[in-house]
């Protein structure tokens, strides 16, 4: 008994947290497309949006892996390779937005919009990934 209600305390929790998190991507982005004034038909749409988008850029995430490789041709000109990585991250990640925006007819994102927050996007992630900021770091003090 104490097993089960142990499980399901657990589960609750994992349950909260995760809907806590969920909760500050779905209203950060209403947020965002408010202050840029992007048109949505509904919150569901927004939130069919936001799990769309979760997908389609975890699959161009992998799909940039083997150009991310390729950078190492300029391993002697580190702020260049450091630089290509950056551009090929942005293009991958705004081909992801800008392909599914064009999918879903309830949702209107401007191409300058798009721009903007992959450019948010990829500041948020590079801020909160400390192994990302540390290798950026030690690639411009090379040069």
């Amino acid at each position: 008994m104490t097993i089960a209600i142990s499980i399901i305390a657990l589960l609750l929790f994992i349950g909260a947290i995760l809907a806590f998190f969920g909760g500050i991507i779905y209203f950060g982005f209403a947020g965002f497309f408010t202050l840029f004034g992007v048109q949505y038909d509904s919150g569901w749409s927004l939130l069919l949006f936001l799990l769309i988008y979760m997908i389609v850029d975890a699959i161009f995430d992998i799909l940039v892996i083997p150009f991310m490789m390729m950078t190492v041709v300029f391993r002697r000109n580190p702020k260049l390779a450091t630089a290509l990585r950056i551009l090929l991250k942005l293009i991958f990640a705004w081909a992801a937005l800008h392909t599914v925006d064009e999918m879903m007819s309830s949702i209107d994102i401007p191409t300058r919009t798009e721009i903007i927050l992959v450019l948010v996007l990829f500041l948020f992630e590079l801020a909160t990934d400390d192994r990302k900021m540390q290798k950026l770091k030690r690639n411009n003090n090379k040069a």
